[in-house]
């Protein structure tokens, strides 16, 4: 595991996610909710904190755009940590799920405390693939 992000100031996202190498690349982060990106094998981890409202969700969802764009094997969204999501942050995950098809995998940790359903709405590409640990979620990377 490679961390490779916390957070600091807000602005430079797309431009030092584009940069390679992706792994040991400090990156400047400053929604406050974005704990961590970390690089695991093909997988790229977002961590995420606190309540993921819909301002952060503007946030993440911008973060998350940087990572695709690296084409990563895998995205896991790593909400272990995150205390409630509002429907925006509902919406994120859908968006998600949807921007990744087919090409990339997308992986959401999520404990019961985040009050994240574990039944959420999908269009007809599938349902999203939740996990109670990081470590399950990357035991199926």
């Amino acid at each position: 595991m490679s961390t490779i992000a916390r957070g600091t100031t807000e602005g430079d996202n797309r431009r030092m996610l584009a940069e390679p190498p992706l792994a040991d690349q400090p990156l400047g982060y400053g929604p406050s909710g974005i704990a961590a990106v970390e690089s695991h094998r093909d997988a790229i981890v977002l961590k995420l904190t606190g309540d993921l409202d819909a301002v952060k969700a503007r946030q993440v969802a911008q973060v998350i755009d940087a990572i695709l764009d690296r084409r990563p094997r895998t995205l896991i969204l790593d909400l272990s940590t995150v205390t409630f999501v509002a429907s925006a942050g509902t919406h994120l995950l859908v968006d998600a799920h949807q921007q990744t098809g087919a090409a990339i995998r997308l992986q959401i940790v999520a404990t019961d405390d985040a009050r994240v359903s574990r039944t959420v709405p999908t269009d007809s590409t599938g349902a999203i693939t939740f996990h109670s640990t990081l470590d399950d979620a990357l035991a199926t990377d």
